[in-house]
């Protein structure tokens, strides 16, 4: 076998600044998701929560999936809350 730079282990190539910025990305959608789903339900941003796989309004049985969320995004741009950009 002969030796290249992109053979072996590349575990440690994912560094720290790599998972910051997965994070970091992961929470900008998390706040777009809970602003774009509040205004879909006509609830508070503080009432929602993630739970499988969508959001539901606490203490209630009312809940949007993220495909809903998802669709909603993409076929009504102008619907959005103010300053939210189209797409996710």
């Amino acid at each position: 076998m002969v030796w290249t730079p992109f053979s072996g282990t590349h575990a440690s190539k994912f560094s720290g600044p790599d998972v910051e910025a997965a994070a970091k990305a992961a929470r900008i959608i998390k706040e777009k998701i809970i602003k774009i789903a509040s205004k879909m339900l006509e609830a508070n941003p503080e009432d929602l929560m993630l739970e499988d796989g969508g959001l539901v309004v606490k203490g209630t049985n009312i809940r949007l999936s993220f495909e809903e969320i998802a669709r909603f995004v993409y076929q009504h741009p102008s619907k959005l809350p103010e300053g939210i950009e189209p797409g996710l």
